[in-house]
């Protein structure tokens, strides 16, 4: 009887080994999963932001050669015409009116 008892404990410890064992297993794989899921967010988040800082230095670029003008009449003047639709005395606008 007492051999039959530490045979059932063996046999208890060593499935239980096995469980241990395959529960293990499925914890390291779902973890690299979940890593990798993150990693490509992370990437995506990555690429995003390289492309906000491309516009940026691009933005930055035109600041840089606004304050580099030599001659603040002609940046007034592109302004003026470009946003605010001034025109000169002289000048003569014609509006395509065929589109809608």
């Amino acid at each position: 009887m007492a051999k039959e008892k530490i045979k059932r404990r063996g046999m208890l410890f060593a499935k239980l080994a096995k469980l241990a064992f395959f529960a293990f297993i499925i914890y390291v794989l779902v973890n690299i999963i979940s890593v990798q899921v993150s990693l490509s967010d992370k990437r995506e988040e990555l690429a995003a932001l390289n492309e906000r800082k491309a516009e940026l230095e691009l933005e930055n670029e035109e600041y840089e050669r606004l304050l580099n003008m030599e001659n603040d009449r002609e940046y007034m003047e592109q302004i003026a015409v470009e946003k605010l639709d001034y025109a000169y005395p002289t000048e003569i606008r014609f509006y395509d009116t065929s589109r809608n």
